[in-house]
């Protein structure tokens, strides 16, 4: 039997679907939830939306290995393909500025058998969501895949995880150029990820999840700050560009809780089956 991924964003309402896509059940919705549109669970893993909710961004598998990346506008959610078949182009996420989308690929190696991964960069038109202009190198370092990279609030910087036997958090421009470390000493390079920054854009916080902690650093470098240290059966998440806030999330129960920075509880909500 064929399964489907339902794409469900807010209130948001069911415009149209792309090429092959089958319209789901109104009834299978969470409550307070409405279908975008459905495709192939097989085809639409690294979906994201856009800081201004404008915009629906995900990945779609092609022949395999290969992967493209697409895009829907919320308000009337035909997807289109952003890059073509050939790489391996995963996470796209919208930069704060909206003209550019930053994702991992494989593509100064795919001619070869390296699993070096980079960001790259592909800027858009920000009325119409289509490319602008051509594919650009972001990172020179091999990065993680869980998500790996986290904008200032400017959209001038980009905070990334470096993959290896030595993994570390580290800093560039988003135009590209020499990065900087912040900070290193950690136990799996998989283990940093959900990377924002503060509102003043002067503080990078990351979920370190191998020690199932929520930790910041100045983006100048230095000491490692921990927030908050999870609970069995928990993974907490940093409040994008909010270093005062952040939610917790019940893995069991599905109940999720933001916090401040003293612990005070913010508000609770179910999250929907997933």
């Amino acid at each position: 039997m064929l399964r489907h991924s339902i794409v469900v964003l807010g209130a948001f309402t069911l415009a149209a679907l792309p090429a092959g896509a089958q319209r789901a059940s109104e009834g299978t919705n969470p409550p307070g939830f409405r279908t975008l549109f459905t495709v192939d669970s097989a085809q639409v893993p690294n979906l994201n939306v856009s800081p201004d909710g404008k915009w629906v961004l995900f990945t779609r598998t092609g022949a395999r290995p290969t992967s493209s990346l697409w895009m829907a506008a919320v308000a009337d959610p035909k997807p289109f393909r952003l890059t073509s078949d050939g790489y391996i182009d995963r996470w796209p996420t919208l930069s704060p500025t909206g003209d550019r989308v930053f994702f991992v690929s494989n593509r100064p190696n795919r001619d070869s058998r390296s699993t070096a991964k980079f960001v790259m960069s592909l800027p858009i038109d920000k009325a119409t969501g289509r490319p602008a202009g051509r594919v650009q190198q972001v990172t020179t370092d091999s990065v993680e895949l869980m998500p790996p990279f986290g904008f200032s609030p400017d959209g001038k910087w980009l905070a990334y995880t470096v993959a290896g036997e030595q993994p570390a958090l580290r800093l560039v421009s988003t135009t590209g150029g020499n990065a900087r470390t912040l900070a290193t000493k950690f136990t799996w390079a998989s283990g940093l990820s959900n990377i924002t920054f503060s509102a003043d854009g002067q503080r990078v916080v990351f979920q370190d999840s191998l020690s199932f902690m929520l930790r910041e650093v100045s983006v100048t470098g230095g000491a490692v700050t921990t927030l908050y240290r999870t609970a069995k059966g928990e993974t907490v998440t940093p409040a994008p560009y909010r270093d005062d806030r952040y939610v917790v999330h019940d893995l069991s129960t599905g109940r999720a809780e933001l916090l401040d920075r003293n612990g005070r509880s913010l508000g609770v909500a179910l999250m929907p089956p997933g």
